[in-house]
């Protein structure tokens, strides 16, 4: 019979990092060392290894991409993962005035939600992009299709809203 691979003391295995956005670029190293790969579509190929913890971060700055990164154990067989980093999100804080307004935020024609409200003060966790938001009230001036840009960071925005006219009314 053939030797098995897991049965020979002198075998070598491989790690195989599939990572989105293919764009993305992986490392890997092993006791801080470099471990030299190939890379092809997204696909990141480290052969010859022996059993033993790796240690792999994968990162995309150019899309802004919040960075992942972790351990591999090789045993006695092959290793395959998949790493799909995600966009970075930053804090948008709105303070409105009266604190009862309402508020929306919209990117494009969809309405973002909050991740929390309270007493005017509304937390949205976006990613880089252009948005609008509107603010209204009973008895005050709306304001609508206010511009914004996330760029990398977080803001505060401050919405005051104007009392509209009001009018005295008198039934007979």
């Amino acid at each position: 019979f053939p030797i098995l691979k897991w049965e020979n003391p002198n075998a070598t295995y491989g790690i195989y990092i599939t990572v989105t956005p293919a764009e993305a670029e992986v490392t890997l190293t092993k006791s801080g060392e470099p471990v030299t790969g190939t890379a092809a579509g997204g696909v990141y190929s480290y052969t010859g290894l022996e059993p033993g913890s790796y240690a792999w971060t994968a990162s995309y700055e150019t899309g802004d991409c919040a960075q992942q990164s972790g351990t591999i154990t090789v045993g006695k067989a092959d290793v395959y993962k998949t790493v799909e980093l995600q966009a970075r999100v930053y804090p948008v804080v709105f303070t409105v005035s009266p604190a009862d307004a309402e508020l929306t935020v919209k990117s494009g024609e969809e309405t973002v939600e909050p991740a929390s409200s309270e007493n005017g003060t509304f937390t949205y966790q976006l990613k880089n992009g252009d948005y609008t938001w509107s603010a209204e009230s009973f008895g005050y001036i709306a304001q609508t299709d206010n511009a914004f840009t996330v760029s990398k960071a977080g803001q505060n925005i401050t919405v005051s809203l104007v009392r509209g006219t009001s009018h005295k009314l008198s039934f007979t």
